[in-house]
C-alpha cells in the first residue's frame, strides 16, 4: 500500500497540484485511536495506512470519484448521523437494499458498522464497512446511502482500491 500511496502521491502532485495541496497532514495516532474507540470496531490496517498518508482533504476536490476525502472528524461526524438511523431501525427501508455481489453487504438502509470515507452532501457515502455480510471482507469499500439501493462492493480493501 505504501507504494501505492507513494505513486498517487507524485501523480497528484504532477498532474493535479490543487488537490494535492488539499491534502491534510497525515492523521496522529491519537486521532486514529479514537475513530476506533468511537466505532468500538478495530479499523482495518490499510484504513489506518491511508490514514497515517493524509488525514483527508482540507477542501471538497473529491479524491475519490469526486467525492471528497474525508478527515477522521468529518468521518466521524458524518458516521454519527448514519449511526442514529441505524439505531432507531426501520425495516420498510432494509426492503429495498440489494448486494452486489449477493450476500457481500448487508441488506441494511443505514448500518452503524459503515464508516464514512467520502461523500456527496446529498446523503451518499463511499465507506468502509466493518460488518460485512456472509461473503464480504472485513475493511470491504462499498457505496451506501439514502439513494443507493444497490450496494457494491467497490473492492475488497483499501489496499485493492489503492
Amino acid at each position: 500500500m505504501k507504494t501505492s500511496l507513494q505513486k498517487i502521491e507524485a501523480f497528484l502532485k504532477d498532474s493535479f497540484p490543487e488537490l494535492a495541496a488539499s491534502l491534510n497532514p497525515p492523521a496522529s495516532e491519537e486521532q486514529i485511536q479514537a475513530l476506533e474507540d468511537a466505532l468500538q470496531k478495530p479499523l482495518p490496517e490499510d484504513l489506518k495506512n491511508l490514514y497515517r498518508w493524509h488525514n483527508g482533504e482540507s477542501k471538497s476536490f473529491g479524491f475519490f470519484f469526486g467525492l471528497p476525502f474525508l478527515s477522521i472528524e468529518d468521518a466521524l461526524e458524518e458516521w454519527k448521523t448514519w449511526a442514529e438511523i441505524a439505531d432507531e431501525g426501520n425495516s420498510n427501508l432494509d426492503s429495498a437494499v440489494i448486494s452486489i455481489p449477493s450476500d457481500f453487504v448487508k441488506e441494511n438502509y443505514a448500518n452503524r458498522f459503515y464508516l464514512p470515507i467520502g461523500k456527496d452532501y446529498g446523503g451518499n457515502n463511499i465507506a468502509v464497512d466493518l460488518d460485512p455480510a456472509e461473503k464480504g471482507m472485513y475493511g470491504q469499500l462499498i457505496n451506501s446511502g439514502r439513494d443507493e439501493e444497490m450496494r457494491y462492493v467497490i473492492a475488497l480493501s483499501i489496499s485493492d482500491f489503492m
